[in-house]
């Protein structure tokens, strides 16, 4: 992928994570889409290429990319709403490392077209598409480790969550509550680990 084409799909992921999740739009679980749209005359579903930083790690990557499609049957408003990588310290250490891989899904994505089936089809639609990156290809079930099962679902605790860090933020308890979670969360898995002894 050229380097322009990953700044402008990082830019656009960055941005699409601000906007809010649901601003109209109607919501169609991955693989509903055909129900109200064709791919438009010509058009294919590009498929993402595996990105040349991270090509020689032979990592299994998915990612479940939220997109709209616009009433002009473009694509737009990306984001990242599930990621998995087979190399797990990687994926956390490096922020760039999953932007890549969801760089090179949006770029993908970016070119698909779409044409409403039926006339009275108007506005635009959030779906999600799940993108897998198969490297060592030893991961099964590698896109089902993204896979959003609900989309409405997981809107709705994305907003929820949101809401609560705005509350937490305004009342000035955020950071604290943070440390809370984390510390009971760690005393949690230290339980479990003496347990698997």
């Amino acid at each position: 992928m050229r380097p322009a084409a990953i700044l402008f799909a990082a830019m656009v992921l960055a941005s699409g994570q601000l906007m809010a999740q649901n601003n109209g739009a109607r919501i169609v679980e991955e693989g509903g889409l055909g129900k109200s749209f064709d791919l438009a005359p010509g058009a294919v579903l590009a498929a993402p290429g595996y990105p040349q930083t991270y090509v020689n790690t032979g990592d299994d990557v998915c990612i479940a990319l939220g997109y709209t499609v616009k009433p002009d049957g473009t694509t737009s408003d990306f984001r990242i709403l599930n990621a998995w990588s087979s190399d797990r310290a990687a994926a956390e250490q490096q922020k760039r490392y999953l932007e890549s891989f969801a760089g090179a899904a949006a770029n993908a994505v970016s070119q698909w077209r779409f044409v409403p089936k039926d006339a009275e089809v108007s506005g635009a639609v959030q779906t999600v598409a799940t993108i897998a990156f198969k490297g060592s290809g030893a991961t099964e079930g590698l896109a089902d480790r993204c896979r959003i099962a609900s989309l409405a679902v997981h809107y709705g605790h994305r907003k929820a969550d949101r809401e609560f860090r705005q509350s937490m933020v305004a009342q000035g308890n955020y950071n604290d509550t943070l440390a809370s979670m984390r510390g009971q969360a760690a005393a949690v898995m230290s339980r479990s680990e003496r347990r698997g002894r």
